[in-house]
């Protein structure tokens, strides 16, 4: 684990609430984005003046834990938490108790909710689709969530964790007749 060090002539007295939404606003953009699901499941349970916390909830995007360790069938994100998001929090908490300041996005971060910009679903998606005699083109955040939590009800060997706090403010950018059909009432 790397070490490092921060000085500074400032008197620091705590975080803000400001700074945990800038934070939380500025690591969004290194969430990767295709549908939006995974953003939407980045939330923030903790904002006070001494601690901040930011957690994946495994109930809306179980599939994170495959993205960061680069094991499936999408290796590019591999470690986009121990990376981009850690690089972009400590970046701007260095700046914070440098300066005092925080960027000008203040509030809930916002994520757009739209179908996927691939062709077909990813690996897992697609095993899932076919047992449940589907076959979808572009999926919506809206399916991705339904077969992550099929997926993740599926494997034994882990459990979904529901995390409670604060989420990104959802926008939908499609139709509900886009949707597929997924009963997740079973899993």
């Amino acid at each position: 684990m790397a070490t490092f060090y921060v000085t500074t002539d400032k008197d620091f007295n705590g975080f803000t609430s400001e700074l945990g939404f800038w934070l939380w606003n500025a690591m969004m953009v290194g969430i990767p984005y295709d549908t939006g699901n995974l953003r939407s499941s980045f939330k923030m349970p903790i904002n006070t003046d001494k601690k901040l916390k930011y957690a994946f909830d495994d109930s809306i995007a179980y599939y994170v834990d495959y993205l960061e360790e680069g094991i499936g069938f999408v290796t590019k994100h591999k470690d986009f938490i121990k990376n981009n998001l850690m690089n972009i929090a400590t970046q701007e908490l260095i700046y914070f108790i440098k300066t005092g300041n925080t960027g000008l996005l203040t509030t809930k971060p916002s994520v757009v909710l739209r179908k996927s910009i691939y062709s077909s679903p990813i690996g897992y998606e697609r095993k899932i689709l076919n047992a449940l005699n589907m076959h979808g083109k572009n999926i919506t955040a809206h399916d991705r969530k339904s077969l992550s939590k099929i997926w993740g009800s599926l494997d034994t060997d882990e459990n979904i964790t529901s995390t409670i706090g604060l989420s990104p403010l959802k926008t939908i950018s499609y139709k509900r007749s886009e949707l597929l059909d997924i009963d997740t009432s079973n899993y």
